[in-house]
């Protein structure tokens, strides 16, 4: 490193009187070669001055040449501005009339937000209602019978709604189906039409997916431990092994309640 250093540093001081050197001789020989020239003197300034106006003209054709690529480049500038200029001009105005077909529909949205609300609301007061014909829709008069054609998962939401009735608790399907690893959907679905036949009864909440359970058939309540015990054992090793962690699930999510 220090090696390199030292010689960055000479270079100079070598280049120096190198040229020195290469001066020197350069006028010695001018001098022994050129002096006895009588008119030495005139040719030279002679040839500085041709040689001043030659690099003259060769000035001034590079500058109008120069100038001439500038102001083309500056009048590209130019161009490229106004363009810029009309480009964001463009983009404002397109967001203003973005900003005012948003406004436009805001107002059906929400209307539209506020009708669904109450239409739920409707929907839910008429399925909340007891029904007189304690769980005869479609002819499912037998709790057996209802237990026998529901399936596994809804023999499992049953289960769920049970516990939550027992404890007097409001429950939350939603979570319930994360925490247990069952299809919300179909579990909701059941529910509803579980309702509407009229096995059970719940109220309302705000959250369409809490339900306070206010009332459960009392021969279905009895009947549905063992029709889960019976529908286990008509499945194979991996499906009751399957349903064992599910009903474990539901229990270890409802026992806090």
């Amino acid at each position: 490193m220090n090696a390199e250093l030292n010689q960055k540093r000479k270079v100079p001081v070598h280049s120096l009187y190198i040229g020195g050197f290469l001066i020197f001789i350069i006028i010695v020989l001018l001098t022994k070669d050129f002096g006895r020239v009588q008119d030495f003197a005139s040719l030279l300034s002679f040839a500085l001055t041709l040689s001043s106006l030659i690099l003259s003209l060769i000035a001034i054709v590079y500058a109008i040449v120069s100038n001439g690529g500038l102001q083309g480049t500056v009048d590209r500038l130019h161009d490229a501005s106004n363009e810029i200029k009309e480009a964001s001009i463009s983009i404002i105005s397109a967001a203003k009339e973005l900003e005012t077909e948003i406004s436009s529909i805001r107002e059906p949205v929400v209307a539209s937000h506020a009708l669904l609300q109450d239409m739920n609301k409707k929907a839910n007061n008429q399925l909340v209602t007891p029904s007189t014909q304690s769980g005869s829709a479609n002819g499912l008069s037998s709790p057996a019978r209802f237990l026998d054609v529901s399936s596994d998962l809804g023999l499992l939401t049953l289960l769920a709604l049970e516990i939550s009735y027992s404890k007097k608790r409001d429950l939350n399907l939603n979570e319930l189906c994360k925490f247990a690893d069952l299809d919300f959907s179909y579990c909701y679905g059941f529910f509803i039409s579980t309702t509407a036949s009229g096995w059970i009864w719940f109220e309302p909440n705000d959250d369409s997916t809490v339900f306070k359970i206010k009332s459960f058939n009392e021969n279905l309540k009895n009947e549905l431990n063992k029709s889960i015990l019976n529908r286990r054992e008509t499945r194979n090793e991996i499906l009751k092994k399957m349903m064992d962690e599910q009903v474990a699930k539901i229990h270890d999510y409802l026992k806090d309640l």
